[in-house]
């Protein structure tokens, strides 16, 4: 099967030329790893007007390919903003966004992008299609065993499919393969994502019901070893596993009781308000707020604070 006949090319193209047709913004919703970006190359390769853009400060065409890397660029959404702000009527966007959670986050929520209506396309798994063409392209023979073992293992997600054709050996050794700091190295950016999105999300992307199993296999090693037990006492002193600690600041104090109001996570921008006043993100730069949390990481014992790249921060037991 011939690349431009994959049936999650040929959706992904048909939600582009409508939104096109109908001279409306898009939002391709989408996950690390799954190839929406490869894709969405492939689509300009096929001669469909547009400009790809990855970085900021680029010139704009008439349709134009925002895709900035949310999971690992903190300032993505600011990024889209600024383009957003300064298009003329006549511009028109496919916005990328590869970590769905953010979707409902505040800052996203009170952006110009959040603010504005915009048709949501799902780029969601491509399942066995994928792992057929791939191992193709890459010249590798499949078993039929084989294939479904791959497509269980990832269902469709090329990045994993890539790494899985060219490590065979592995498919009857799941032993191995959870000790695998390379394939953990693959997976990590999409586990530590999903771990993070909603059942209604992942169910739109087509993880509901059928996940992975090497999404199954690695969640534990994503999300740490177990539930958070920490305290702030009144006196600014932290508990952990009910055992008395050091005194944190008060700023310290603030973040944590944030953090575990919100199942241990919090976004770079509250940080931020809470250290600097409200809406203060964009003064400052993440290194700032990472010595912050740097500090505050250093004075828990039995936890640790673990960056979500691209969003924030987690607390997690070591």
């Amino acid at each position: 099967m011939e690349f431009y006949e994959l049936e999650a090319f040929k959706k992904l193209v048909a939600a582009l030329d409508e939104a096109r047709r109908l001279k409306s913004n898009l939002l391709i919703v989408s996950l690390p790893g799954m190839g929406a970006s490869y894709y969405l190359k492939k689509y300009l390769e096929k001669g469909k007007p547009g400009k790809y853009i990855s970085e900021a400060e680029q010139d704009l065409e008439e349709s134009n390919i925002l895709d900035l890397d949310f999971d690992t660029n903190g300032k993505a959404l600011v990024q889209v903003d600024e383009y957003l702000k300064r298009a003329g009527a006549e511009q028109k966007f496919a916005v990328v966004i590869n970590m769905p959670q953010i979707l409902e986050a505040s800052r996203f929520l009170e952006s110009y992008l959040g603010r504005h209506a915009y048709k949501t396309y799902y780029f969601g798994l491509p399942g066995e299609e994928v792992v057929l063409q791939m191992a193709k392209y890459m010249n590798v023979g499949l078993s039929k065993v084989q294939k479904e073992k791959i497509l269980s293992l990832t269902g469709g997600v090329g990045r994993w499919v890539k790494f899985l054709l060219g490590h065979l050996d592995l498919l009857d050794k799941p032993d191995e393969m959870m000790m695998s700091d390379e394939l953990w190295r693959v997976v990590e950016p999409t586990v530590k994502v999903v771990s993070r999105c909603s059942h209604e999300v992942l169910e739109k992307l087509g993880l509901g019901s059928d996940m992975p199993e090497l999404v199954k296999m690695f969640a534990n090693k994503s999300e740490g070893s177990g539930e958070v037990d920490v305290v702030v006492g009144r006196d600014l002193v932290l508990s952990e596993s009910g055992e008395p600690g050091v005194r944190a600041l008060k700023i310290e104090a603030d973040i944590l009781n944030l953090m575990l109001g919100n199942n241990g996570v919090v976004e770079k921008e509250k940080v931020a308000d809470l250290k600097w006043g409200e809406g203060t993100y964009d003064k400052f730069s993440d290194q700032a707020i990472n010595k912050t949390m740097r500090r505050l990481d250093k004075k828990l014992k039995a936890h640790r604070i673990e960056t979500i790249s691209g969003y924030g921060f987690k607390l997690v037991r070591r």
